[in-house]
């Protein structure tokens, strides 16, 4: 996610008119929670970004103190002053004398009323929710001391800065963390910024604080933009200048350095359980429509992403406003890929132990009157929509099943998940099959409904043309037969791959070339299985990527796609090649019966005691559909009129899920 506000200088924010809730900007707080302070010196009009950024901040009950080092440009004092006159929540203050970064800051903190500091510098920008995470933050680690982000460089110079508070002792090499932080008032009455010129103050201030066993935590989520300016050399000449700073890095380990190597930190979140109290109604924008929040336990990447997306617009569309909770993430970072959608977005793991995600699903829910609860697939912790339920019980509670895992019955399923209770109030199918399969325990009748991926593009016709042309860009004879799969595998499937694999060497199977692309972590299993002298030229192993264009890519070279998937249901690459129009060979998905044509072989079961004849089947029927035009157009076309019925842009099947009432008898 990014700020994606670009000013309009004909027109202050002052007079701009904006949605949803804005207008409790304008009442503040007689003891607000946060004091922001920001020191001001001519800055000029790139405030207005900094002042936008501000303004929309999903938490709202704070102060904001301007600290004027005695500007001189007209147009920096008029801003100032139409600031003031514009919100309540902000104080300019005037320095009488130029005093610098460091010293201003104090000034600042020696008026600020809030029990928590938010510095940010004036050119610089934060995401909306940047205050209401650093504040969710310390509220449940009550060891940190200070909470930043990580960082965006923009303007000119781009990058991007994955650093924050690591190791305290790091920091007498070099300065990892940024000038842009929330902390607890506490910090400050005990230690402040020294007067240090030269742009020196902020790393000095982190080690100081180290010194007396304070320390802090960074959110690994880039909130946080800080504006590259050509001057900062000028600006900072200590910082650039190397013997300046290798003699202020010896002045640091003086000061510092034996005290560091007395005292540990604990850079972990919190284990032990704790309540945010601070909570208050979200400054957000939005339609106005029914507010859900969607509990996912996982960033959706290569299976699933897009069904996901679907699934999330088809509610926007319906009007509601939408907030989402990633209870656990595969991946290091957020890549914002619910932007354009949602930007209200809150990852656990970022913010709180599990000991603690329950006070971030509480807070959500009452900070933004949420309305109903929905699961995309199974949750996280069983116990989830249950304690959501049993503490707020006016709230509808829906699950989304796009798949099934394949190792748990349908019984165990039920039981730990409390499916068949009054914790779960309809559960949305992604498959015709997975509602089969629900339906037919008897305490889940008139819960389960058919909630098909609303994919936003038609489906198309299967070109030849356009494969043999892909085809010939990547080099491939245009007389192969391509067999494409995109997505997660099972350990069930090694054993034939390597049947499959051995049988591939042989010449008189070279009309066909496999191409794989698997989830990392099964790709490192499967190369470690099968070594590279074993690999035949017509079957190609390569790592997943998870972007739509590159699925596209992988898709646009198949004669047909092979699903192979280690779940029951829909995923990305086999909604899109059912989309593309690409012919569906599936073996083991029990979750996609009502896409496949059975007349036409299509289907395969897995012969688990028998990998060798699993392979040698698979080969003989790409063998046939390669020979034979007449039933590979049959597949086509089976596959392309069942694509067409069940990835329709509006079922009536999918509306009627999301307007049921709570309790309605089926």
């Amino acid at each position: 996610m990014i700020c994606s506000y670009i000013p309009d200088f004909t027109q202050t924010p002052f007079t701009r008119k904006t949605t949803g809730t804005s207008q409790r900007t304008g009442m503040v707080a007689s003891q607000p929670v946060v004091s922001i302070i920001t020191a001001f010196y001519n800055t000029g009009e790139i405030f207005l970004e900094t002042l936008y950024s501000i303004l929309h901040q999903t938490y709202s009950n704070f102060e904001w103190l301007i600290i004027n080092d005695c500007s001189t440009n007209s147009i920096s004092l008029q801003l100032l002053n139409d600031a003031a006159q514009s919100d309540p929540r902000i104080r300019v203050i005037n320095n009488t004398a130029n005093i610098g970064l460091a010293l201003t800051r104090n000034h600042g903190v020696q008026h600020a009323k809030g029990n928590y500091l938010f510095f940010i510098d004036s050119d610089d920008m934060v995401e909306f929710s940047y205050l209401e995470k650093c504040l969710l933050c310390l509220e449940l680690n009550p060891h940190f001391s200070f909470v930043s982000s990580h960082t965006i460089g923009f303007d000119a110079k781009e990058y991007v800065w994955a650093h924050g508070y690591l190791q305290p002792e790091r920091f007498l090499a070099d300065n990892y963390a940024v000038n842009c932080y929330v902390c607890r008032r506490s910090v400050f009455d005990q230690i402040q910024y020294e007067n240090i010129k030269g742009g020196m103050e902020d790393w000095d201030f982190w080690l100081h604080a180290a010194s007396i066993g304070l320390w802090g935590y960074t959110i690994p989520e880039f909130l946080y933009w800080y504006r590259e300016r050509n001057n900062r050399s000028i600006d900072w000449p200590d910082i650039f200048d190397a013997g300046k700073r290798q003699a202020f890095i010896g002045r640091l380990h003086e000061k510092y350095a034996k005290k560091l190597a007395s005292l540990s930190f604990n850079t972990s979140l919190s284990k032990e359980r704790h309540q945010i109290t601070n909570i208050q109604q979200a400054n957000l924008s939005g339609s106005g429509g029914e507010h859900i929040l969607f509990l996912l336990n996982y960033q959706p990447e290569d299976n699933q992403q897009l069904i996901t997306c679907d699934y999330l617009r088809f509610f926007q569309s319906q009007g509601a406003s939408i907030t989402i909770l990633i209870h656990h993430l595969e991946s290091d970072h957020y890549d914002g890929d619910f932007s354009g959608i949602t930007d209200d977005v809150f990852i656990a793991d970022h913010l709180c132990a599990v000991q603690n995600r329950q006070s971030i699903w509480q807070y959500l829910i009452t900070s933004r009157n949420i309305q109903r609860v929905i699961a995309i697939n199974l949750p996280a912790d069983p116990e989830d929509l249950p304690l959501i339920k049993s503490a707020f019980p006016h709230l509808q509670a829906d699950l989304i099943l796009l798949s099934l895992p394949k190792q748990f019955s349908v019984d165990n399923l039920i039981q730990r998940y409390h499916l068949d209770t009054a914790y779960i109030d309809h559960i949305g199918a992604g498959a015709q099959e997975i509602r089969f399969i629900l339906e037919t325990n008897a305490a889940l009748y008139g819960k389960v409904y058919f909630m098909p991926p609303v994919s936003q593009q038609p489906v198309q016709p299967f070109s030849l043309r356009q494969v043999q042309q892909q085809k010939n860009e990547w080099g491939i004879n245009s007389g192969t037969f391509t067999i494409s799969f995109t997505g997660r595998i099972g350990n069930e499937h090694f054993k034939w791959l390597r049947a499959l694999i051995s049988k591939l060497k042989t010449n008189e199977h070279n009309h066909c070339l496999f191409i794989l692309r698997v989830w990392e972590r099964e790709l490192k299993l499967l190369r470690e299985s099968i070594t590279p002298h074993e690999l035949s030229g017509n079957l190609r192993l390569l790592p997943v990527n998870p972007q739509q264009p590159e699925l596209q890519e992988a898709l646009a070279i198949a004669d047909c796609y092979l699903d192979i998937s280690a779940l029951n249901g829909l995923n990305d690459a086999l909604r899109e090649a059912l989309r593309l129009g690409i012919p569906v060979l599936s073996i083991g998905n029990e979750g996609i019966k009502d896409l496949i044509d059975p007349q036409t072989g299509s289907r395969f079961r897995l012969h688990y005691k028998d990998p060798e004849k699993q392979a040698a089947d698979l080969i003989a029927t790409i063998t046939e559909l390669a020979k034979n035009t007449t039933k590979m157009n049959r597949l086509r076309n089976s596959c392309l009129q069942k694509a067409t019925a069940v990835l329709a842009p509006t079922h009536p099947s999918a509306v009627q899920f999301y307007r049921l009432e709570k309790n309605v008898p089926a």
